[in-house]
């Protein structure tokens, strides 16, 4: 006997219950009750209720037999795969890539990713080693290059508001302050 979802019971408290339903569901036994005096009413639910009962744990036995097959292949499956792994010698691994060690260096020395990428172009364009290509003048005039495009950058991101600017300029130049206010905090502003 299987749930409404199909699942079996698993307490026996659920197969009884279950069964109720089951036989209070099935319109067709309901009417052949219908028919039948009370005491052949009860006999003929006890015999039904001991087939449902039955057929469930039938179900359950069936499910607990599968479910054990498969731990038991799913462990046969798991001690195969750990002698193949013990089987097979542990490779290590090992570079022989030059460039890989170099560029680790490089990170180590704390080179941007796009500096890195600029130093190989110009090792790969002059054949040179990496480390070397750090050394070059292209390299310097990119670093130069970069350095002045971050400083443009950050001089367009303004001054924060602790930087110098006092606060009783801020609000002499808010709404509700008189002409004479505006006109002293444009002249400490500008510097007369």
């Amino acid at each position: 006997m299987a749930d409404n979802n199909g699942n079996p019971a698993s307490e026996d408290k659920d197969i009884i219950t279950l069964v109720d339903e089951k036989i209070s569901d099935d319109a067709d036994f309901q009417a052949e009750l219908d028919t039948l005096t009370d005491e052949e009413k009860e006999t003929k639910l006890q015999e039904k209720k001991a087939e449902l009962i039955k057929q469930e744990y039938s179900e359950i036995a069936k499910k607990a037999k599968k479910d054990a097959e498969l731990a038991n292949n799913y462990k046969i499956r798991a001690e195969k795969a750990e002698g193949e792994i013990k089987k097979t010698p542990k490779q290590e691994v090992k570079t022989n890539d030059p460039q890989l060690s170099e560029e680790l260096k490089l990170i180590a020395r704390g080179l941007s990713d796009e500096a890195i990428e600029q130093a190989k172009v110009i090792a790969k364009g002059k054949g040179i080693a990496l480390t070397e290509a750090i050394k070059d003048p292209l390299f310097d005039i990119y670093q130069k290059d970069a350095e002045e495009k971050r400083k443009k950058e950050d001089a367009k991101l303004g001054a924060s508001k602790g930087s110098g600017e006092s606060q009783e300029a801020v609000k002499a130049f808010q709404s509700g302050a008189s002409r004479e206010d505006h006109m002293e905090a444009f002249k400490k502003a500008v510097g007369k």
